[in-house]
């Protein structure tokens, strides 16, 4: 379905009793679905990539104004706009980090 007959729709059945008005804008999700398309990635690649629960992203990509991410969300995606290379290494050595032999936190302390 094109998105203008998809808009046309949306207009019309939101008059409609019990039908909320789909056609909404919802900022955030708008924004990480432009951003997500423009380093050409499916929503289980950018997931993966930097370390995203699945669910998280469709929840901000497909839905209404009832999704709002915390601000660590906010941050990530803010990071991926400014730097995604980088990030994706950052991420890639935090999971490296965690899941080898000493996954236990260790803290140095300097003298």
């Amino acid at each position: 379905m094109s998105k203008e007959v998809a808009k046309a729709l949306a207009s019309s059945a939101a008059g409609l009793p019990g039908i909320s008005k789909t056609n909404e804008t919802n900022p955030f999700g708008e924004e990480v679905r432009a951003l997500r398309e423009s380093l050409d990635l499916t929503q289980e690649s950018f997931c993966k990539k930097f370390n995203i629960p699945l669910a998280n992203l469709r929840n901000w990509e497909q839905r209404g104004r009832s999704t709002v991410p915390d601000s660590a969300s906010r941050l990530l995606i803010g990071m991926i706009k400014v730097d995604p290379k980088r990030v994706e290494e950052l991420v890639a050595k935090t999971m490296a980090r965690e899941s080898g032999p000493e996954s236990e936190t260790k803290v140095a302390i300097s003298k």
